[in-house]
């Protein structure tokens, strides 16, 4: 019993650690899609 609770808190910390690396990830792809679009728009 107490290995699963063990094996399950390992889990919810991945997952937490994936989810907050995908966030960052995230924002960080918007923020360059939306420094590429200012620099289109400057060109013009």
């Amino acid at each position: 019993m107490n290995s699963i609770r063990a094996g399950i808190k390992n889990a919810v910390r991945k997952l937490f650690i994936i989810y907050r690396e995908a966030r960052w990830g995230l924002d960080f792809l918007v923020g360059v899609e939306n420094v590429k679009k200012s620099d289109c728009l400057g060109k013009r």
